[in-house]
């Protein structure tokens, strides 16, 4: 087994070098990039395409329904609801 003695020089040495990488690495300068997919694009443009609907009156509704504390949801409607987008079947 070869022991190297450890000396201050080697340690200095050692120091100086990283401090010249952290500084050189602080130099360069990196660009950020962001690209968007055809299926992206397309859903962009989907979204466009579905007409503004006006669900204010339902809303108001719903709201006194349960201000009321009479509205009763549909669970099964829910569930249906959740598993068809679940699924892809629907937006």
């Amino acid at each position: 087994m070869n022991i190297k003695p450890v000396g201050s020089t080697n340690i200095i040495k050692i120091y100086n070098d990283n401090k010249k990488n952290l500084t050189t690495n602080k130099l360069e300068k990196k660009n950020d990039s962001l690209e968007i997919s055809d299926l992206g694009k397309s859903l962009s443009n989907l979204a466009l395409e579905i007409p503004n609907i006006d669900n204010t009156e339902k809303v108001e509704k719903i709201k006194n329904q349960i201000t009321k504390g009479i509205y009763k949801p549909n669970p099964e409607l829910i569930a249906k609801r959740m598993i068809d987008i679940m699924r892809g079947r629907e937006l």
